[in-house]
């Protein structure tokens, strides 16, 4: 999740602020089934209802966000989705923190958009929208409706204010600054961007993505259009690049390094400079969802033994096991560890990146 305030001077020095604190305070800082009628080509969600428009299922990536198991259906009809571990899930996708406050996507309500304090207290539900790719910045919360076929919305951080910002079918949403970039289904997954207010849309690049980090003033991506190579793009759509001919997913940007799931080599840890040079392997474990990266860490979900929590340092080194719940959904803040646990019915837990103080936060 990028959280970056509407005033650019006053958010950089927070955010400045803000990481030297947590780099200090840092120690390292099944399948169900269900019954549903769905859209295709929309993000799927248990118990919630969607009338089928087309006969077809999307084979992209996309048409499972949440990595359900279709079965081809006839439109309007009832079908069957065997709900798995998600295969990618950005660290942006149904969690969320600002200040004190935890934004998630409750799939134990469809979906809905939830505020919880990091203590467990104060736990709101704010909208009944099926919710994905959430950013929050400032006083809104900006996400993808699975209720209007994957259209962008805001909404304020007190459930007010909810207004819909575009038509486009947006998929991997950032927030930063006063604009907002994502992968435009309505356009075949092209790169897109327009403000917060919903205004000056623009497309900034004709590839077709299927993974994206915006970081600084360059976008970070998965090509399509070049059996899934990793490209560089600026953020007004000029100065595109080749950086490496893996296949990355899960890509997150710290620094000047890249830190991506390759699945050129089975999803396992590779890191590469943002200039292309560097390339290399971290680890063997697969990695299903988001890399989350905090100072000289990287924490993730480790698909190799059961979707565990792991943390190994961003050289490679210190490879270690943080709890034996099934972990999707992570968000690192501080160093605190939050994450939807597969384990128990997908509830929200918290726990220290050192791998102590584990607790449940809400029953939600």
């Amino acid at each position: 999740m990028k959280i970056i305030q509407n005033s650019v001077f006053s958010t950089k020095i927070t955010v400045i602020l803000f990481a030297i604190f947590c780099a200090n305070t840092l120690h390292h800082a099944e399948t169900s089934a269900s019954k549903a009628t769905v859209e295709v080509n929309d993000y799927l969600s248990d118990a919630v209802n969607r009338t089928l428009n087309k006969r077809e299922i999307n084979t992209s990536p996309y048409s499972t966000g949440a990595m359900y198991q279709l079965a081809q259906i006839e439109a309007g009809k009832q079908m069957t989705v065997s709900k798995l571990i998600p295969e990618r899930t950005k660290g942006n996708v149904n969690i969320a923190i600002q200040g004190d406050w935890i934004y998630y996507s409750n799939d134990r309500d469809g979906s809905n958009l939830y505020v919880i304090k990091t203590d467990g207290n104060g736990s709101k539900k704010l909208n009944d929208d099926c919710s994905g790719y959430i950013n929050v910045s400032g006083d809104w919360i900006y996400y993808r409706n699975c209720n209007d076929v994957g259209k962008l919305y805001t909404i304020r951080i007190d459930g007010s204010g909810r207004q819909k910002l575009s038509d486009d079918k947006s998929w991997e949403i950032y927030v930063i600054g006063d604009r907002i970039y994502y992968s435009n289904q309505s356009d075949d997954y092209k790169l897109y961007t327009l403000k917060i207010d919903g205004s000056g849309r623009q497309k900034l690049s004709d590839d077709i993505l299927s993974s994206i980090n915006v970081s600084g003033d360059r976008i970070y991506y998965s090509n399509s259009g070049d059996s899934n190579k990793l490209y560089a793009i600026k953020t007004d759509g000029s100065g595109r690049q080749k950086l490496s001919d893996d296949s990355p997913w899960n890509i997150e940007v710290s620094d000047d390094q890249i830190y991506y799931a390759n699945r050129s080599d089975g999803s396992k840890l590779y890191a590469i400079k943002t200039d292309g040079s560097d390339r290399r392997k971290l680890s063997d474990d697969v990695l299903p969802t988001h890399i989350n990266v905090i100072g000289d860490w990287i924490y993730y979900s480790n698909q190799s033994d059961g979707y565990k929590l792991y943390a190994i340092k961003t050289d490679g080194s210190g490879r270690q096991k943080l709890n034996d719940d099934r972990s999707i959904d992570i968000k690192v803040s501080c160093n605190w560890i939050y994450y939807s646990n597969a384990s128990d019915n997908n509830k929200l837990y918290t726990i220290k990146t050192d791998g102590s103080g584990r607790q449940k936060l809400s029953d939600d």
